[in-house]
Formats: C-alpha cells, structure tokens, sequence
C-alpha cells in the first residue's frame, strides 16, 4: 500500500506499550515495514467485529503513518460515526484486537 493516497493515510499515535507489541509483531512477521503490519493487523482487528479494549490514545507523541484500503478505512469511518468515537480511537482499538493486546 502507497503512502501517496493522503486521503487514505493516517497518522497514529500509540502508546508505548502498544507500540512494543506492534515492533515485536513486526519482527516476527517479517514484513518490510511496521505501517504494513499495523495495517493488516487494523484491518485483522476490524474484521472480527469492533470491541474497545481501552487502549488511551495519546494526543500527540511518536507517531505512525498508516495507509489503509478504501474498505478498512470506510468500515473504521462506519464506526467511528456509529459510536461516536474518534477515528483514531477506533483504529488504535482495532490494532490492539489485531495484534491480540491485552
């Protein structure tokens, strides 16, 4: 996925902790970049159905670019306006489902 579609890009900023599963996941997957597998494990995280696992996100920090299909990006916005949730809050919570965070 490009990072050249900036309206399909987003701009994460997590936790410490949710940040250290991410790169050990990372690691272990192999894959060539961190926004790659943030972004199979959102959409992984989406897919089993949106549940809050109350990961604070943090308003500013260290932050991840993540570019996300046109699909995962209009289910997370479908959310979003169903809960009445941030965007970035749904997207944090679904990458912590994805990577199977406590």
């Amino acid at each position: 996925m490009s990072r050249k579609h900036a309206d399909r890009s987003v701009r994460l900023f997590l936790p410490p902790d949710l940040r250290n599963a991410l790169q050990a996941h990372h690691v272990e997957s192999g894959r060539k970049s961190v926004a790659d597998t943030a972004r199979r494990a959102i959409a992984a995280g989406l897919s089993g159905g949106y549940r809050n696992h109350g990961v604070a996100v943090p308003a500013s920090g260290r932050g991840i670019a993540v570019a996300l299909p046109r699909d995962t990006l209009a289910e997370a916005r479908a959310v979003a306006a169903e809960t009445g949730a941030s965007l970035p809050h749904i997207l944090t919570q679904a990458l912590a489902a994805g990577l199977n965070f406590p």
